[in-house]
Formats: structure tokens, sequence, C-alpha cells
């Protein structure tokens, strides 16, 4: 029998919506305030959601000194950064609340390995705009 863990951090970046095949006056349509000059920021709050058996010997499912680093290596690819120009990703990717999400599921998925399942992360934009994304066959 698996139990969830929910563990959630704060964080803060730079992004702007520019897509490059577009002209000044459809990006400005499409994206609105999110097609600025220098960007704009947020604080972004991510939560990842893990699951497996609780451990008799621990009474966890995974100790929160290891998902805490896990999440600390993640979130430290984009945390302080503005994306489309520090993160090699968003280059040629819009960083979007949920192209930011993709990026940070595949680099979490990556850095737990099997050791736990990872279900679903959620990243808040802010209070009113999330988004989430769901391991395959989870929901």
């Amino acid at each position: 029998m698996n139990t969830r863990l929910v563990r959630s951090t704060f964080f803060e970046c730079i992004h702007r919506y520019e897509n490059p095949q577009w002209d000044e006056q459809k990006n400005r349509e499409i994206f609105g305030a999110c097609f600025t000059p220098h960007g704009h920021g947020h604080t972004y709050k991510l939560e990842v959601c893990v699951s497996g058996p609780v451990a008799p010997e621990t009474g966890m499912v995974i100790n929160l000194k290891e998902l805490d680093e896990s999440i600390k290596a993640v979130v430290a690819k984009v945390a302080g950064k503005h994306l489309n120009f520090e993160v090699d990703a968003f280059k040629s990717k819009i960083p979007t609340t949920e192209n930011l999400l993709l990026y940070l599921f595949g680099h979490m998925k990556e850095k737990l390995g099997t050791r736990v399942r990872l279900e679903k992360m959620r990243l808040y934009e802010n209070e009113n705009l999330w988004a989430d994304h769901f391991a395959d066959g989870v929901q």
C-alpha cells in the first residue's frame, strides 16, 4: 500500500512571453502584458507529490531531508534567473507556467530516480493561476 506525500517550496524568477516567429503586434495581441521588453517576475510556489510504501523503520515514504535536497537542486536551475536568457531550455521555448512545470517535472523525476514515485507536481504562478502535471497513469 502506497502513501502520498506532498512538499512545497517557493522561488522567484523572471520571464517574458514572446514567439520570435511573430511580429511585435501579434505577440502583444496574444501575450498581452506578458510580452514586455524586460520581462516580469513571480514568486512561484511548487508542490511535489511523491508516493511509495511507508518504511517501517522510519515511518516515512522518503526522508524529508533527501526530498528537500532534491527539490532544492531542481529549483536552483531556475531560481533568481531570467528564464529567457539564463536557462538554455527557454532560449527556444516560451517560459509559460506550463512549460516551466514540465521542465521542473523532468528534472525532478531524474533527480528522484526510482526511490519513490513522482506522481504529480503543481506550480502556482500566483494564487489564482497554476498548472498540474501528472505522471503517466496518475490523476
